[in-house]
């Protein structure tokens, strides 16, 4: 095998998302994410609502967390 040209493996970077369900905020990672399949075809990549566990479709769309910063909801 030979590189022709060498890419870089993409950081992973947290993200926030708000569930559409009991608006609970959340910090996630790629790490959280599932992979949701129906009969051997992917239907979307989804995470977990830490309070009300529904189903949420991730997008990269999803606000990025700030590398220097934990998010920490409003009080």
């Amino acid at each position: 095998m030979k590189i022709i040209k060498q890419g870089r493996i993409r950081k992973d970077v947290d993200r926030i998302k708000k569930c559409k369900y009991c608006k609970t905020v959340f910090q996630y990672s790629s790490r959280d994410i599932i992979d949701l399949t129906v009969d051997g075809q992917e239907l979307f990549d989804g995470v977990q609502c830490p309070v009300c566990e529904e189903l949420i479709a991730t997008s990269f769309l999803d606000k990025k967390v700030k590398a220097d910063a934990d998010f920490c909801g409003r009080h």
